[in-house]
């Protein structure tokens, strides 16, 4: 599956499903090239990756997104962002500073 959306990239995935997916965007950030499926950045980068998607096992994909994008690893990661603020607001005398979170 040759793809260029976040989500449908990580759906794919949970189905143990290789992606094919343009360097673009959040892809580097889901992708685990060679394991969940390959990033590519050109047409002969596709090319070959085509001719190469069945050395991606879907066990591998699978554990990958069970690795990073469960429901619960997402409610842990969550919680540990909260847990950090309350942290910083309980050292800042009950304020906390306004930043970004992505990232933390």
């Amino acid at each position: 599956v040759i793809r260029r959306q976040r989500q449908m990239c990580i759906r794919d995935r949970a189905c143990g499903t290789p992606v094919i997916a343009w360097k673009n965007g959040s892809v580097p950030e889901v992708m685990r090239d060679g394991v969940s499926g390959f990033v590519i950045d050109s047409i002969e980068a596709a090319i070959d990756a085509v001719q190469h998607i069945d050395r991606v096992e879907r066990a591998g994909v699978r554990a990958y997104f069970d690795e990073r994008f469960t429901a619960r690893r997402m409610a842990e990661d969550y919680e540990q962002v909260y847990q950090g603020l309350m942290v910083e607001r309980r050292a800042n005398g009950g304020a906390t500073q306004s930043r970004s979170l992505i990232g933390v």
